[in-house]
């Protein structure tokens, strides 16, 4: 038995052996190392996760592996790594362009491919300005302009790299823009080219940057110009005895002294006031043809209106400024006063149309006559013309007009007779009637930079109305404007059309064949305008929009706006705005809007 024990031994040992060399296998495994366990946990983070083109971030993969084989990289979306190792890598964001990238930077362990962790690095898009333009401000206006941006990284930092802003105004930065603000002086008006602004995003270490174009920024004194436009008075008939202004109270009538007798505003007296009559009354500078012969009352026109009848235009005239030297740019009627208005000139016509519509959708047939030389007619034309006007001015401009008439087919309804405004979307959008829709935009928020508001029949002052409501319907409109946000960015003037007929003793100057014609009242209504004051100086119709040019830096028109005045005499904008006080009416704005409409103005 103890002879066969080598043998078992040696079998024993055999084995033995051979299970330690599995044992070493399975413990040591291939590499002798230890034993391979798969990795059950990966993460990735970045040290950055937005950056912007061509900028990088740093990754670190952190990885639960005992033989610390690590990870392998990948990236989709956009970009390079470098830098690789089994821990970490760099990402490189391709170079800026006008679209956001979403990367994804994926870690897989070596160990185990089913382990893998990804990053997400948002690229976002180069910055950008979307404001390429700015709005223009007014004295004693707050301004406040947004310059948005987009793209980048937050927060921004803004600076004007060009040009210079008005010391009135800041820029500041606000979320991902920044505001131009601050309430404009009479310091700050004018224009300011060429300013350009850049934003610069918070990227590291190469920050982006994108700039404006070259902008302007306009500071006008007055941002909204309404002219209303009532019909034929003088000075001498509305304003007489005005304390500090030249009016008459007896005037001549060949050599004859007439004094002037008071009348009401709703009188019924029937004058002349065609071209023919102008010169009659003009009777080559004597002021002293007025006389009506053949009429039952032929000195009428020697009359003026009592204060009492027209509280309102003296009670504005008293705190505002009142001009005694404003002349009718025309020595005729009404269709070349309004054209005048509009335009500085009438195409020669001296006279008002024949039918009863003053425009290019008059009747076939119908014409205008044309001035002739002292005190005669020419034959007429058709009352459709192509000449500029100020609309056409401040279409160039993208500055916004409105035009309210009682009706847009009518005889006063000036651009009814301008061939491309009347048959063009101007006529349509700008054009606007009821004309008292003016008192409901303005309570709405709505008024144009440039707005002329005309008058229906009982609210023209016109003689032969029968109606003292003219003073009303001013002052409601005015008081609209008074009690409205744009009050202190606004020049209201209130003039007339022309003479009608009506006395005045001032020889007006001589400039051309049109004229000028007689005086007519002139209030200038605004915070700026000079308190209490009469102005001495020559105007004219024109006048209105040669300050509607210089103060909103346009063109003239080459007519009689290039020489007229500009009635800066009114104004002084370095006075202290204050609150406007409304005036007292008898007709209230909701009767004005209630009231069955009378039609417009008479033919003259």
């Amino acid at each position: 038995m103890f002879r066969k024990m080598p043998v078992l031994s040696g079998l024993w040992i055999g084995a033995l052996s051979y299970l330690v060399v599995i044992t070493m296998l399975v413990s040591f495994g291939p590499s002798g190392c230890g034993v391979s366990f798969p990795a059950n946990s990966v993460a990735v983070t970045a040290s950055a996760g937005t950056v912007d083109g061509s900028d990088s971030t740093t990754l670190t993969a952190t990885i639960n592996d005992r033989n610390s084989a690590g990870v392998s990289w990948t990236v989709s979306g956009g970009g390079t790594l470098s830098n690789t190792s089994t821990s970490g890598a760099t990402y490189t964001a391709p170079a800026p362009s006008s679209s956001a990238l979403t990367v994804t930077v994926t870690a897989t362990s070596i160990a185990d491919t089913s382990q893998t962790a990804s990053a997400t690095i948002i690229v976002p898009a180069r910055p950008a300005i979307t404001a390429t333009a700015l709005g223009s401000g007014a004295v004693g206006t707050a301004y406040s302009q947004m310059l948005a941006a987009s793209g980048g990284i937050l927060p921004y930092t803004w600076q004007l790299t060009s040009g210079t802003l008005p010391a009135c105004l800041a820029i500041t930065a606000s979320g991902s823009g920044a505001s131009i603000a601050g309430t404009p002086n009479a310091s700050c008006a004018g224009t300011y080219s060429n300013l350009v602004f850049q934003v610069t995003d918070s990227g590291t270490p190469n920050a982006l940057t994108a700039t404006t174009p070259a902008l302007t920024l306009t500071i006008y004194y007055i941002n909204h110009v309404v002219v209303i436009m009532q019909e034929n008075r003088t000075f001498d008939n509305l304003f007489n005895g005005f304390p500090g202004a030249d009016s008459a109270q007896s005037g001549m009538n060949k050599g004859t002294v007439v004094p002037l007798s008071p009348v009401p505003l709703a009188a019924t007296t029937s004058l002349n006031n065609g071209h023919l009559g102008w010169w009659k009354d003009w009777d080559n500078g004597k002021m002293d043809g007025f006389l009506l012969p053949g009429t039952n009352n032929p000195l009428g026109a020697y009359a003026y209106v009592q204060s009492s009848d027209v509280q309102q235009y003296w009670t504005l005239a008293t705190q505002y400024t009142l001009a005694d030297r404003m002349f009718q740019s025309n020595t005729g009627p009404s269709f070349g006063a309004h054209q005048y208005l509009i335009a500085g000139q009438s195409g020669q016509a001296d006279e008002n149309p024949t039918g009863t519509l003053f425009g290019c959708d008059a009747p076939a047939g119908t014409t205008v006559a044309l001035i002739g030389p002292n005190g005669t007619d020419l034959p007429g034309v058709f009352p459709c013309f192509d000449y500029q006007t100020m609309a056409d001015l401040l279409d160039a401009k993208g500055m916004t007009w409105s035009y309210y008439t009682a009706g847009t087919s009518s005889n006063f309804s000036a651009y009814e007779a301008i061939r491309h405004i009347f048959y063009g979307n101007d006529f349509k959008n700008n054009v606007i009637s009821p004309n008292t829709r003016v008192l409901t935009d303005i309570a709405n928020g709505q008024l144009a930079q440039v707005t002329w508001v005309t008058p229906d029949f009982i609210h023209s002052d016109h003689p032969g109305s029968n109606s003292n409501e003219g003073p009303d319907w001013v002052a409601s409109i005015v008081n609209a404007i008074g009690a409205s946000p744009f009050w202190n960015s606004t020049a209201i003037f209130i003039t007339w059309d022309d003479w009608g007929g009506w006395y005045d003793h001032v020889v007006p100057p001589v400039i051309d064949d049109m004229g000028p014609g007689f005086r007519v009242p002139l209030i200038v209504v605004s915070p700026y305008a000079k308190h209490g004051y009469v102005s001495h100086q020559v105007y004219e119709t024109a006048s209105l929009l040669t300050f509607m040019e210089k103060n909103f830096d346009l063109p003239n028109l080459g007519t009689r706006d290039a020489t007229a005045n500009d009635l800066s005499d009114c104004f002084d904008y370095f006075q202290t705005p204050t609150p406007y006080a409304a005036i007292k009416t008898k007709v209230t704005p909701d009767m004005l809007l209630h009231e069955k409409p009378s039609g417009p103005p008479d033919d003259d």
